[in-house]
């Protein structure tokens, strides 16, 4: 039963519609899709480091300390390792009831997901990315730990729902931050970079994050699904 659940709702269809199509009731749908999204998210928690330890509770303890400068919605990432990021982030009730009355959808029925691009050297406009990786959000998670980064490397992130397979709609896009060298022969790699800029001022270097109006994009060959 699951996997046509899991089908038709990456097929954009509400709890709601699953139920009729397969003949039962929204209830049995809601338990099986969380049921499912829980054993999901469980090798995410580890991999991605989402569980906290002693070590870990410096960069939680700091953004709670700092949380009523960011009353509005907002999308942070935070280098805390040379491989880690911790990411937080607020989706107000107004922004959930907006896209529920635009798409005639309960937000709950939307899978929450954070995107995380690697935008080294690049004018970031949403689809033009190095590289994506994607976490299927457990349900009122307001904070995620990612690991694994690469070195050298500059990245931002966006909170958004999934539509389809194919369809992602953003609705928060975080700073951008760039993970220390581990290497020495890691060094100059943007020296081409910074000398097209020193010589040519009337535009931004390409490794400075650019942040255009958001758009509706379709997911494009080599992005994480």
């Amino acid at each position: 039963m699951i996997e046509e659940i899991v089908k038709l709702r990456r097929k954009g269809l509400s709890f709601r519609k699953i139920a009729a199509r397969l003949n039962t009731t929204v209830g049995k749908v809601q338990y099986q899709w969380k049921k499912y999204m829980k054993k999901k998210s469980e090798p995410l928690r580890h991999d991605t480091g989402s569980r906290i330890n002693k070590k870990e509770e410096k960069p939680l303890s700091i953004a709670n300390k700092y949380k009523h400068v960011h009353q509005e919605d907002h999308l942070c990432i935070w280098l805390i390792s040379p491989n880690k990021l911790y990411s937080f982030w607020r989706l107000s009730e107004e922004q959930k009831k907006l896209i529920s009355h635009y798409y005639q959808r309960p937000f709950a029925d939307f899978q929450l997901v954070l995107r995380l691009y690697d935008v080294t050297c690049i004018l970031f406009n949403g689809s033009n990315a190095h590289d994506v990786f994607e976490i299927f959000l457990p349900d009122n998670k307001k904070s995620w730990f990612i690991k694994g980064l690469k070195p050298n490397r500059c990245y931002c992130a966006e909170l958004g729902i999934k539509l389809s397979d194919h369809h992602f709609l953003p609705l928060l896009r975080s700073n951008a931050i760039h993970v220390p060298r581990s290497d020495v022969e890691q060094a100059g790699e943007l020296a081409k970079e910074l000398e097209w800029f020193q010589s040519s001022r009337r535009n931004a270097p390409k490794w400075v994050e650019h942040v255009s109006t958001y758009s509706f994009y379709e997911t494009k060959e080599g992005m994480v699904d």
